[in-house]
């Protein structure tokens, strides 16, 4: 079972958070290992709550979904051979990180990172439309390039915690 029918929720990128959160709550109740009547339900509800939990955190997550969709594809991007990154997009990142290693005011750090923001808002909006389409060889090259701007992203949130520190 994948963890779309686990929730009961449609095998979509754009899932509705509310109706997954509300759904795994309710689960969670249901199969609490405390409520448990003996020691095989108990057993069998911990791993229920486990499988619960880790479902829950990759749905939730827009990178992780993406990438448990393409698996319930049968596609890996860890696969070398799935996942060229086009040489225009390496070289946009590689931009953006020559930039983030140039900036000095906090004031424009934040800006730098509101952008990054935005751009990965235009890379979920792709994902989607590519899995609506099916058109899985652009939902592989979009979530390629979201991982990397996320890092960017975590990246420049760093520089500027550890400005701060």
């Amino acid at each position: 079972m994948n963890y779309f029918d686990r929730f009961e929720i449609e095998k979509t990128y754009d899932i509705n958070l509310s109706k997954l959160e509300n759904k795994y709550l309710a689960l969670q109740v249901s199969y609490h290992p405390d409520i448990a009547k003996n020691l095989d339900d108990k057993q069998k509800f911990t791993n229920i709550a486990i499988d619960l939990n880790e479902g829950y955190k990759i749905l939730k997550d827009p990178y992780s979904r993406a990438v448990y969709m393409l698996k319930l594809e049968n596609i890996d991007i860890a696969d070398s051979k799935v996942n060229p990154v086009p040489a225009a997009t390496l070289e946009r990142i590689w931009q953006k990180s020559e930039k983030l290693e140039q900036i000095t005011a906090s004031d424009e750090l934040l800006l730098f990172i509101e952008l990054l923001e935005e751009d990965n808002k235009v890379i979920v909006s792709d994902i989607s439309d590519a899995f609506m389409k099916s058109d899985y060889a652009r939902a592989i090259n979009a979530v390629m390039t979201m991982k990397y701007w996320l890092n960017l992203i975590a990246q420049a949130r760093d520089k500027g915690r550890n400005a701060v520190n």
